[in-house]
C-alpha cells in the first residue's frame, strides 16, 4: 500500500518514467509475495473482508492525483461534452469545425482529434454521468469506475465462495497493481467492461448453483455480456463460447442493438472511430508481430484479420472439448481473452485487466508474471520511441514460464 501512495504522490508533480517503473516493480513484487502466501494456504479463512478493505483502499489512494502516464480522460471528458450539448458524439472528430464551440482549456490534450470516438454507447453513457457528477471534470468519470470495481471484487469474492475456491483468491485481483494504477488511477474505460465480465461470470455461477440450467440467471449473464460489448468490444468474442440456446444470443443481440439505437443517425461513421484503431495502430505486440511476419507475402489486412479470428477459433475449440459448466467457461474465457491480447495489433498495457477478473479462479503463473512486467512498456516515454529491450523484458519472463510448463506436462504425460 506504501507504494501505491507513493505512485500517487508522485503524480502530483512532475511525473518521471523511472521513478513510476521503480514503484511498479516495488508494487509487483510485494503483490506477487501476497498471491504466494495466498495460493499455499490450505482451507478457507477470515481474510477476505481485510483484503478487501485493502483493496479498496488502494483504489482510494490511487484517485490521488492526475492519472499517471496517460491522457486518454481527455477524450473521456470531451466526449461526455459532445453528448450533454446534444451531438451525436460519433459525428465529428474532436477537430471538427462543427465542435469549435466546445472546446475549452484542455482542447488541445485530446488524443488522435482527427479520429472519431472509439468508445461504445455504453462508454458513453458513463462518460456523461460522470462528467455530471464533477461539473464536466474527468474526477467524476475515475470515481465511478473506482465504484464500479469494487463491486467487480464483491462479485469475484462471492463468485469465488459460490465454486468452493477459497474466497481470500479475490487478492489476486484485489491488490494487483495492474488493476489499481489503470482502472483506478488511469481510470480506463475498461473498467466498465471488466465489471461487466465478472458479473456474467458471476451468473454463471449461480447458474450453476441453481435447478433450473438456462434460467434466469443464464439469461441476466447474456445480458451482462452484451452489456460488456456496449463498453469496451472485446467481450464480443466471448459470445460463441459462453451463449447457450437460442434465447442467449437474442437477448446479447437485442441489449447491444439497443444500445446502438440512439446513435443511428450516424449511419456508416458510428464505427468509423473502431474502423480507423482496427486497421492503423499497432503498439506493443507480442504475437501479432510475429504474424505479420509470417503473412507478409500476402495483402496488408490478412494478419490483422487473421489476429482477430484467433480468438474465436480458440473459443470454439474450447466449446467443442470441453462442458458448459461454471468453472469450464471461466477457463475457456481467460484461454480467449488471453489469445485476443497476444494476437492484438495493439496491446495497450491496460487491456490486461480483461483478464485480471479471471485469474483469481484460475490462477496461471505465466498471466500473473506479465501482468507484473507489463509496466516495462512505460519505458516508451522515456524518448517517445520503442526501444529495443522493452519487449524482450515484458514478454520474456511469461513466455519461458510458460514454456517450461508445456515442457513440464509434455514430460510427466510421457512418463504415464
Amino acid at each position: 500500500m506504501g507504494a501505491h501512495g507513493l505512485l500517487a504522490w508522485s503524480s502530483l508533480g512532475a511525473q518521471s518514467v523511472p521513478v513510476f517503473l521503480a514503484l511498479m516493480a516495488t508494487s509487483s513484487l510485494l503483490w506477487a509475495v501476497a498471491v504466494a502466501r495466498v495460493l499455499r494456504r490450505t482451507g478457507e479463512t477470515s481474510d477476505t473482508a481485510r483484503i478487501l478493505a485493502i483493496g479498496i483502499a488502494l483504489r482510494l489512494v490511487a484517485l490521488v492525483g492526475e492519472p499517471m502516464l496517460d491522457d486518454d480522460f481527455y477524450r473521456y471528458a470531451w466526449d461526455a461534452r459532445v453528448g450533454a450539448s446534444g451531438v451525436n458524439p460519433y459525428l465529428h472528430p474532436p477537430a471538427s469545425l462543427a465542435l469549435e464551440e466546445l472546446r475549452d482549456d484542455d482542447w488541445g490534450r485530446v488524443s488522435y482529434p482527427t479520429v472519431r470516438t472509439v468508445y461504445p454507447p455504453a462508454a458513453q453513457w458513463l462518460f456523461r454521468a460522470g462528467a455530471a457528477l464533477a461539473g464536466g471534470r474527468s474526477l467524476g468519470i475515475r470515481v465511478l469506475l473506482v465504484l464500479l470495481d469494487i463491486a467487480t471484487m464483491a462479485l469475484i469474492a462471492d463468485a469465488l465462495g459460490g465454486l468452493g475456491i477459497p474466497r481470500r483468491q479475490v487478492l489476486l485481483y484485489a491488490w494487483n497493481p495492474l488493476v489499481v494504477k489503470e482502472l483506478a488511477n488511469s481510470g480506463h474505460i475498461d473498467g466498465l467492461a471488466v465489471f461487466l465480465v465478472a458479473a456474467a461470470v458471476w451468473c454463471w455461477v449461480r447458474e450453476d448453483a441453481g435447478a433450473e440450467p438456462g434460467g434466469r440467471f443464464a439469461l441476466l449473464g447474456a445480458a451482462a455480456l452484451g452489456l460488456g460489448t456496449l463498453a469496451k468490444l472485446y467481450p464480443a468474442v466471448l459470445a460463441p463460447l459462453v451463449l447457450r440456446g437460442l434465447r442467449q444470443w437474442l437477448i446479447a443481440a437485442a441489449v447491444v442493438c439497443a444500445g446502438y439505437l440512439p446513435y443511428r443517425d450516424a449511419g456508416e461513421l458510428l464505427l468509423d472511430g473502431i474502423r480507423t484503431y482496427g486497421l492503423h495502430w499497432e503498439f506493443n505486440g507480442s504475437l501479432f508481430p510475429v504474424l505479420s511476419a509470417l503473412l507478409a507475402q500476402g495483402p496488408g489486412w490478412l494478419p490483422r484479420a487473421v489476429g482477430v479470428a484467433m480468438p474465436f477459433a480458440v473459443g470454439a475449440w474450447w466449446r467443442i472439448r470441453h462442458g458448459a459448466e461454471a468453472r469450464q467457461r471461466i477457463s475457456g474465457s481467460l484461454a480467449v481473452l488471453g489469445s485476443l491480447f497476444l494476437f492484438t495489433p495493439a496491446a495497450q498495457v491496460w487491456y490486461l485487466c480483461w483478464l485480471a477478473p479471471l485469474v483469481p479462479f484460475l490462477p496461471s503463473r505465466p498471466w500473473l508474471l506479465l501482468m507484473a512486467t507489463s509496466s516495462v512498456a512505460y519505458a516508451y516515454y522515456l524518448n517517445g520511441c520503442d526501444l529495443w529491450w522493452i519487449r524482450p523484458l515484458e514478454y520474456g519472463p511469461p513466455l519461458a514460464l510458460a514454456a517450461a510448463g508445456l515442457v513440464g506436462r509434455i514430460r510427466r504425460r510421457s512418463f504415464r
